[in-house]
């Protein structure tokens, strides 16, 4: 059974990180160094503009990562309004209709947990894949594709700065 650290990480960045070589620790920093350069990005009200960072790195990082990270607070809270809606279109004639509960309220979390890891995952890629660029590892921030250790884009190639994945045109200054 894996930690509860572990699922979290899972949550927020997958299975993508595993083909690495890192172990719990590095995992812990990496996760770390990405909260914080979220955070720094983003400023104070995360899905706020508010006091965001106005740096060229952090606009591209914060635009790289979508509009739904507006969106990571209203998901919960649109999952139970939508299990409360069919809750109550459900036939309340008979007694039974309280065991309808549990398996909504169920249905309703693993969906919650399913779009909350979708959104973290999309969201913070181009924070990982910077944070790994440090670390001088290469990874697309639109697809997650990671190079093989010793591979490097390099400025001979004539796809250079190219995702070989997604063809997304990565960066050369993040």
């Amino acid at each position: 059974m894996p930690s509860f650290s572990r699922l979290l990480f899972l949550m927020r960045f997958g299975r993508g990180l595993d083909s690495l070589a890192l172990d719990d620790a590095s995992q812990r920093a990496v996760m770390e160094e990405v909260r914080s350069l979220m955070e720094s990005d983003h400023g104070p009200l995360a899905p706020l503009a508010f006091g965001a960072s106005t740096a060229p790195d952090a606009v591209r990082r914060r635009r790289a990562a979508g509009r739904l990270v507006g969106l990571t607070p209203l998901v919960p809270a649109a999952m139970m309004s939508a299990t409360f809606i069919v809750f109550l279109l459900l036939d309340r004639s008979g007694s039974w209709t309280w065991l309808w509960l549990p398996p909504l309220l169920l249905v309703q979390v693993v969906a919650t947990l399913f779009v909350m890891s979708w959104i973290l995952r999309r969201s913070s890629r181009p924070y990982l894949a910077a944070v790994l660029k440090r670390r001088g590892i290469a990874m697309c921030e639109r697809c997650g594709y990671t190079l093989n250790s010793g591979e490097a884009i390099t400025e001979a190639s004539p796809a250079a700065g190219r995702c070989p994945e997604c063809g997304w045109c990565t960066p050369s200054d993040a």
